[in-house]
């Protein structure tokens, strides 16, 4: 309910915007002057629509841009990690949370756990508290290709929590992640979704969802330009980040896109088109 709402609201919101632009473009045939916040044009750039608007417009509709957000992109490939038992795990230096122990009788609990973190006395290992322990089974040759840096496991509650590598072994081979373990800790043995790294980080930019308009099955953003100028320019919408959208390319650092009110300017420019048309008519 609250969404169809807010969809009605934004096309109303549109419709009124549209409204003043075909008024300032039927003022301007007829020699008149535009109305004051009214939008001042549209015109075509190199085959680019752009939407002129002044101060007063600008304020009175909300559309506000702000700089394009810097971000870091890695590619990963989906799989399973089993949950280990960290008894079955052998050590390896650098692991940092692998620390000696009491190792655990065959009737105590499998994940062993260690608050102190300092030396046991009898050369076992155990984990430190709330830490979990994946295993992704891969072929040597898989293991040695896959960039040793976070995973992203999902745990049984939905969670998704960042798995860090280590240089541990474990029968059968593969990478082992450490990761938390969550308010409900699966057992040994449970299955759980993993997201392992797939190439080196790529570097480019977070389209925020607010700023992305969907028209003839694409995805466009509005750009802002000399503070009063927007334009739409389409993207490649294909690539998830937190909260919107990962590019790689096309864009500059310190470019301004229109993060609210995006769907307000392409209103506004699909029913001008319409409007001026039955004008020229």
């Amino acid at each position: 309910m609250h969404y169809t709402r807010g969809r009605t609201a934004a096309a109303l919101a549109g419709a009124v915007l549209a409204a003043v632009l075909i008024r300032a473009c039927v003022a301007r045939r007829g020699g008149e002057a535009p109305d004051q916040g009214a939008v001042s044009r549209i015109s075509e750039v190199d085959g680019v629509k752009v939407i002129t608007l002044d101060a007063v417009a600008i304020k009175n509709s909300g559309i506000a841009a702000a700089p394009l957000a810097a971000a870091g992109h890695r590619k990963e490939r989906n799989v399973f990690g089993e949950v280990l038992d960290p008894r079955a795990i052998t050590p390896r230096a650098g692991d940092g949370f692998l620390i000696p122990s009491p190792l655990e009788g065959e009737g105590q609990p499998a994940r062993h756990r260690s608050r102190s973190g300092e030396a046991g006395g009898d050369g076992g290992y155990a984990m430190k508290e709330h830490t979990l322990c994946v295993r992704v089974s891969l072929s040597d040759a898989d293991a040695a290709s896959t960039p040793r840096s976070p995973a992203r496991v999902t745990l049984p509650d939905g969670t998704v929590v960042a798995a860090d590598p280590l240089a541990a072994q474990a029968p059968g081979g593969g990478l082992v992640y450490r990761a938390p373990e969550g308010s409900s800790p699966p057992v040994p043995g449970t299955m759980l979704p993993v997201a392992l790294p797939a190439g080196p980080e790529e570097a480019g930019y977070l389209i925020l969802d607010s700023a992305v308009v969907w028209t003839d099955g694409k995805a466009w953003v509005y750009m802002r330009r000399d503070g009063n100028r927007f334009l739409r320019r389409e993207i490649t919408a294909d690539t998830r980040g937190r909260g919107g959208w990962f590019v790689a390319g096309g864009f500059s650092p310190g470019e301004q896109v229109v993060v609210t009110g995006a769907q307000l300017l392409l209103s506004a420019e699909f029913l001008s088109q319409y409007a001026l048309i039955e004008i020229a008519e």
